[in-house]
């Protein structure tokens, strides 16, 4: 297997993991920019623009061959990521390269996205637990920062932007942005240096955006609930610097809540009969990293649910050896899993490119992952127990006892 990495004069990390006896190709280009780079008042726009160039003609030109394109927009990339046949790789290649670096935003397709994307927040907005999800940023980020903006933007800046915003901003900010391209399938070494060559003579000039300064912000918000269910959002926010610091909080969700049925938390709330659903996440950004549990269940529980929580959250910094080694191997082999395929690999490639600025193949991050030591993850816990945290709950009736935190 040959894997390659390197940052190209232009500026372009370039990483690749080439595959024998693999028939497909995913690659991707994934630049540093999102809702966490906006303004209020052009909060959105990278969303908006995200539609706007996946509706240039590359999208068909890959459709047409039987290729699968993929777009998305998070608070910190907007990537463009492709999955073709490895006969097809080059041309495919190519043509989303010529149209992301110049592409031809008309106005009969800014008004076509423009409805399109509004109807989406709408769908959003009316999905309660997206909805709520959403608000996780509002709860634990101060207002003042870039992080507590919406990915998708407001209906009122969408219906603003106009062509010559949106074309200014994708030049000029998007297209300057830090870009990493990540290639991973059955390409052989004639490809790569073909693809390599390419790449390199991408004409881009660079610049770097920081986010506004992070102000985490531990409070009590209480919404009224859209349905006939209460949600608790549990959140605790730290600094990120190393994959080992990735590492830590994503074993701790998958003991929680992300094993099945057989979870710590999970079990301990269903054997008790307080909770329809439960899971618990961790979010990555270049400078901070959230970790919640989100736990839906009538509003009579509320009590029960959180001394549940807590008590299961104090067990969970006294896990045995046995039980430490056997969830870390759980994690292994559901990472095994989740990155068989060659579009998963691409994208953790890039994610790890970007955003931690260290080049991580999957190999390298399961010998990572099996060298946790049980010391590191208990510290970890015992370090989330301790912090102060943020809680968003969504309730139908009046909360008269708010003393509810862990």
């Amino acid at each position: 297997m040959l894997k390659t990495k390197m940052n190209l004069k232009n500026g372009i990390r370039f990483i690749c993991e080439c595959q024998k006896n693999v028939e497909v190709v995913s690659f991707g280009f994934w630049f540093q920019f999102g809702s966490a780079y906006e303004t209020k008042t052009h909060n959105g726009i990278s969303h908006f623009l995200e539609h706007v160039i996946s509706k240039q003609e590359f999208e068909t030109f890959i459709e047409n061959r039987g290729g699968k394109v993929e777009c998305i927009t998070s608070k910190e990339y907007i990537s463009f990521n492709v999955t073709v046949n490895k006969s097809d790789f080059l041309n495919c290649l190519r043509k989303v390269a010529d149209q992301i670096f110049s592409p031809r935003i008309t106005s009969e397709i800014v008004e076509s996205e423009r409805a399109v994307v509004i109807e989406e927040i709408k769908m959003y907005q009316s999905d309660f637990l997206e909805y709520v999800l959403d608000n996780i940023s509002r709860c634990i980020f101060k207002e003042q920062s870039s992080l507590s903006l919406p990915i998708l933007g407001l209906e009122n800046n969408i219906l603003n932007f106009d062509l010559e915003q949106l074309c200014d901003t994708w030049y000029n900010k998007i297209l300057r942005s830090p870009l990493v391209v990540s290639i991973n399938g059955g390409i052989d070494e004639k490809q790569l240096c073909e693809a390599l060559d390419y790449i390199e003579n991408i004409h881009k000039e660079n610049k770097s955006y920081k986010i506004s300064k992070v102000e985490y912000c531990p409070s009590l918000i209480v919404e009224k609930s859209l349905h006939d269910i209460s949600i608790l959002n549990i959140l605790s926010c730290f600094k990120t610097s190393d994959i080992y610091q990735h590492i830590l909080p994503e074993i701790f969700t998958f003991y929680l809540t992300n094993s099945g049925q057989n979870a710590l938390l999970i079990k301990e709330l269903r054997k008790r009969g307080l909770s329809y659903q439960t899971f618990s996440y961790y979010l990555p950004y270049t400078i901070v990293g959230v970790w919640g549990i989100t736990s839906l269940f009538s509003s009579d529980n509320l009590l029960e649910v959180i001394n549940t929580i807590k008590s299961t959250l104090e067990s969970a910094a006294q896990i045995s050896s046995e039980d430490f080694e056997r969830i870390k191997n759980m994690a292994i082999n559901q990472s095994v899993i989740l990155y068989e395929t060659t579009s998963e690999r691409m994208k953790f490639q890039a994610k790890n490119s970007l955003l931690l600025r260290e080049d991580v193949f999957i190999d390298n991050y399961l010998v990572r992952l099996s060298e946790v030591d049980i010391k590191d993850y208990i510290s970890f816990v015992r370090d989330m127990m301790n912090r102060e945290k943020g809680y968003l709950l969504f309730h139908n009736d009046e909360i008269s006892d708010k003393n509810i935190f862990i």
